[in-house]
């Protein structure tokens, strides 16, 4: 059996084990749906969906920040994935092999007739291997625990305070100066990790109920969220739109699909 396929299957074990057994002592993320086994896409989307449309009937606005990490697969430290195994008590032979396989990595690079490299890989997971995008979550796994702690059982909707598939981060709220808040800590978890949010990347999305109330508005007039003291775009209006997890989100809500409230109750348990 050739020598890549045997390493896949070997590391798929290894994944399955691990993702298992962080499953079972609670040490994965609810709100992380990468490794999902429904379609975290469309429960997220609609999600944020009912999220607009209950703020509405509350005659609040809602306030979603999504952040954008730069290069976020290859820039994740391997020390960082490391010392967070470590923390969680994962088992020594298991780290010791997730070490091994990502020690004295290196990649090279042919264009034409040059070649360039061996060139030592210091950081990132492995593309293409299955043990990659958990162990990216593990370390994105620190930046949800740091802006919810914990669910609320008995209060789906509540749950989706941040949501995150792999790296595609949105952080909801309906006060713009808790939202500044949960941002800043985010940003700065991010940072510690090794990683770097991109400004010019991130959104504001800003979505205010049609109501009025004494001839005044019902928000504020000027909506700012800062990254790294960086002003991020603001979509308050019709002619701007966000591309979150493949549907192009503005101030109007697009439906997406019909998904009942007794899967959303599923989904916000796992």
């Amino acid at each position: 059996m050739h020598y890549k396929i045997q390493q896949k299957l070997f590391t798929s074990c290894i994944a399955h084990q691990l993702e298992n057994w962080m499953i079972n002592n609670n040490l994965l993320y609810g709100n992380q749906k990468s490794l999902s086994e429904f379609e975290g896409c469309s429960e997220y989307n609609l999600a944020l969906n009912l999220l607009i449309e209950e703020n509405k009937r509350m005659l609040k606005s809602t306030y979603i920040t999504f952040l954008d990490i730069a290069n976020a697969f290859p820039s994740v430290p391997i020390e960082t994935i490391d010392g967070i195994l470590e923390r969680h008590n994962v088992n020594k032979k298991t780290i010791n092999i997730i070490k091994e396989l990502n020690r004295n990595c290196s990649t090279t690079y042919h264009v034409g007739n040059l070649t360039i490299g061996p060139i030592t890989v210091h950081k990132g997971v492995r593309q293409g291997c299955p043990l990659s995008m958990l162990l990216f979550n593990v370390a994105i796994n620190q930046v949800l625990i740091s802006i919810q702690p914990k669910m609320e059982p008995n209060n789906h909707m509540n749950n989706f305070k941040i949501l995150a598939y792999a790296d595609d981060i949105a952080i909801v709220n309906n006060n713009l100066e808790e939202l500044q808040k949960d941002v800043t800590k985010a940003n700065e978890v991010i940072e510690c990790l090794g990683m770097k949010v991109k400004p010019s990347k991130c959104a504001l999305l800003v979505v205010n109920p049609a109501q009025r109330k004494c001839g005044r508005r019902l928000f504020k007039q000027n909506p700012k969220i800062f990254v790294s003291e960086t002003e991020i775009e603001v979509i308050n209006d019709d002619t701007k739109k966000y591309k979150y997890l493949g549907i192009l989100r503005g101030t109007k809500i697009e439906k997406i699909g019909i998904i009942s409230m007794e899967n959303i109750q599923k989904w916000s348990k796992t």
